[in-house]
């Protein structure tokens, strides 16, 4: 459905509500009747009283779609089906499934509604639209709000640091005004301990029946094995001791309380419920995790994942060359170094295409001597796309051996055709060398600075300023005489930092913007997370690279714009101040 459509939906919804519950008020609804359904501005913040502050621009944006992933299915799998693909935190999903729209007893909030984040597994769509029926149907009228679910392809979201792999969804409670009559929030509204809305004046109250309605729900839910319900203290008091009145039974709430939870003293959601799934059993082959607590009672499916993986190494033996390509990547998905044999093997299948699949997933799984085999390889490889291939997987695996590789590819001018193109594998190897933090080679790359060959000098220059955080004065595509000047002051650059490390030459180059790594580690973090969204590219991608390297929490975000990604960070580290660590390199 249209956004304009559902938004009026909500906007219908609250006039009907109002004016069912409050035949009183005729001034405020007269108001309200005044400006047609129709009419509704999907952006626009409002309320029945006049009570909402319109919200900021930046939390109207819409985030920015990904690239979905092609999931590696195997022969015997149904293709198509929804799976939720690493952790909560850092995963992603493939053939997601949208909340239906418009829905009978719910309705997405109009600021969330807006971001489209409206995307899940199969089992947590199901969860949500059965949970806004069993509530419907013991308290007629009710419509449960939804705030953001997911991207269609998964992956971080500014708004929250999971919801990245389809499990996991924000929903609004169920509310009253002050009479105790059922309203409609106009978004998601924080509720102190007794019940009653931070905001509004305290015109809102929790509905401590409808919302246990809704935990009970959800905590039972016989089609999913429901992980957290993450909710304020305080009301995880109001919920679990209304349940103890009407006489619920003791293993139902009991159950319910082992799921509500508060996740943490700076995030007490006290303004909504979030909701997070278990990892089904198909998802468990696709390479889903749960990295935190198992309630008693939940069925892992251990053993799935290494089933998959065998049935892999077999299929990689198969005879169609789309089957043993799908069963190549699917080990990689899997990170399953114990098949790594099989991945070895077809390095020298007769079809390119394979040798290609099998060259990245040998460096994902990075076995022992992978560099000198993809070394030997590209020696004997004629396929330039195997080729291309072998260059970036060994910026993928770094070491000595891969640069003295990459190293060897810079020297030999290597033009080949590439999807019907002519390329210039040089440039490859800039790219290999850039992921690979190869300062051991740069001297060469500075060489390319001053060359006549225009793409392969910006190439040079993108990769030193990556590597060096260093922007010398002027554009590298200006004249021959500026280009060896430049490629001078590079060569000093490189001389300066020729006896230290990767890791030793970005920190110097982020102290040098505000990042300093002399204090404590959560310190560090904290100083880094705004230059995430740093205007040098070269700065922010190392900032993005730094913090996850420090937190542990590796993000894509890298991939969104300036603002989504300093946001993101800024939020993720304060809402995890012990997630820092300085590791065994900086010391």
């Amino acid at each position: 459905m249209a956004m304009g459509v559902e938004n009026r939906s909500w906007r219908c919804g609250m006039w009907e509500a109002a004016r069912n519950a409050l035949p009183g008020l005729l001034v405020a609804c007269l108001l309200v009747s005044a400006v047609p359904c129709a009419h509704a501005s999907v952006g626009r913040s409002w309320d029945l009283f006049g009570l909402a502050t319109a919200p900021r621009a930046a939390q109207q944006e819409m985030v920015k779609r990904g690239r979905e992933r092609l999931f590696p299915y195997l022969p015997d799998e149904p293709k198509g089906r929804s799976l939720s693909v690493g952790t909560a935190q850092d995963g992603f999903i493939v053939s997601a499934r949208p909340l239906p729209l418009p829905g009978d007893h719910y309705a997405v909030l109009p600021r969330q509604l807006s971001r489209k984040l409206l995307y899940g597994t199969q089992e947590l769509i199901g969860a949500i639209v059965s949970a806004s029926d069993a509530v419907a149907a013991a308290s007629p009228g009710a419509v449960l709000g939804v705030g953001n679910i997911g991207r269609r392809e998964g992956g971080d979201i500014p708004y929250s640091v999971s919801h990245n792999a389809g499990r996991d969804a924000d929903l609004a409670f169920y509310a009253t005004d002050a009479g105790g009559r059922p309203v409609l929030l106009p978004d998601l509204v924080r509720f102190d301990g007794s019940g009653r809305s931070r905001d509004f004046d305290g015109f809102y109250r929790f509905d401590v029946a409808r919302n246990w309605l809704l935990v009970r729900s959800l905590s039972g839910d016989p089609q999913v094995q429901m992980e957290y319900l993450f909710i304020s203290d305080p009301l995880r008091a109001l919920l679990l001791s209304h349940a103890r009145q009407i006489g619920e039974p003791p293993a139902v709430v009991q159950r319910a309380a082992s799921m509500l939870m508060q996740p943490g003293r700076d995030i007490p959601h006290d303004d909504h419920l979030h909701i997070r799934i278990y990892c089904g059993r198909a998802d468990r082959g696709a390479g889903c995790e749960n990295r935190s607590r198992i309630l008693p009672g939940v069925e892992t499916y251990e053993g799935i994942r290494d089933g998959r993986l065998k049935q892999a190494a077999l299929y990689a033996h198969g005879k169609a060359p789309e089957v043993r390509i799908a069963a190549l990547e699917r080990i990689a998905w899997l990170r399953g170094a114990e098949q790594a044999p099989a991945v070895l093997s077809a390095l020298s299948d007769p079809v390119a295409r394979v040798r290609e699949a099998a060259v990245f997933a040998a460096a994902s799984l990075a076995p022992p001597r992978v560099a000198s085999l993809l070394a030997d390889r590209m020696e004997s490889e004629e396929d330039p796309r195997v080729q291309r291939a072998i260059l970036l997987a060994l910026g993928q695996v770094g070491g000595p051996s891969a640069e003295a590789i990459l190293g060897s590819a810079l020297a030999r001018r290597s033009v080949v055709r590439l999807s019907g193109k002519e390329a210039d594998l040089r440039l490859v190897a800039l790219e290999g060398i850039g992921r690979a933090h190869a300062l051991s080679v740069l001297p060469q790359v500075a060489d390319f600075v001053q060359g006549e060959d225009l793409p392969l000098a910006l190439a040079a220059e993108s990769t030193l300023r990556l590597l060096l955080l260093w922007q010398p004065d002027g554009a590298a595509d200006d004249g021959a005489e500026a280009r060896t000047a430049r490629a001078a002051g590079w060569r000093e650059r490189i001389a300066q930092t020729a006896r230290r490390d990767w890791l030793s030459v970005r920190k110097a180059g982020l102290a040098a913007r505000g990042a300093e790594p002399s204090g404590t580690a959560q310190g560090y973090a904290t100083s880094l997370a705004p230059l995430a969204g740093d205007r040098d590219v070269a700065v922010r991608r190392a900032a993005q690279e730094e913090l996850g390297r420090v937190t542990g929490n590796v993000a894509e975000s890298w991939r969104w714009g300036r603002e989504q990604a300093a946001t993101y960070w800024v939020k993720w580290v304060r809402r995890h101040p012990d997630a820092a660590r300085w590791r065994s390199a900086d010391h």
